[in-house]
């Protein structure tokens, strides 16, 4: 990953419209990462929960995270605020936030994904 938009500050905040029918996002996740909520298209708040395994690191393994899909084809808004993990604290201990990939799923001929 050689770009990444990144933030420690807990409750820094990020919005964004995109065209398509899906959408993932790609972290640069770790023990060190923290978690988010998000609202789609200003629906109801979701947040994510990611599981560390005892083998996982500090940072570097590239993760997706699945937002949505089949989504009517068209243009969408996403919301996303950093949050203080929970958990575990032997397996989380930070609130690094390392957005490193947004993946827009689009069909040419305008149908819903599938």
């Amino acid at each position: 990953m050689d770009r990444i938009l990144t933030t420690s500050a807990v409750g820094a905040s990020l919005q964004f419209d995109f065209t398509g029918c899906g959408l993932c996002l790609g972290f640069d996740f770790g023990k060190l990462s923290a978690e988010f909520s998000y609202s789609l298209d200003g629906g109801e708040w979701k947040t994510s929960c990611r599981e560390r395994p005892v083998w996982c690191g500090e940072e570097g393994w590239f993760r997706p995270y699945h937002v949505a899909d089949g989504l009517a084809e068209g243009r969408h808004h996403l919301e996303l605020k950093v949050l203080h993990g929970d958990g575990d604290r032997s397996q989380w201990k930070g609130t690094n936030f390392k957005l490193a990939f947004i993946g827009v799923v689009r069909r040419p001929d305008g149908g819903a994904c599938i």
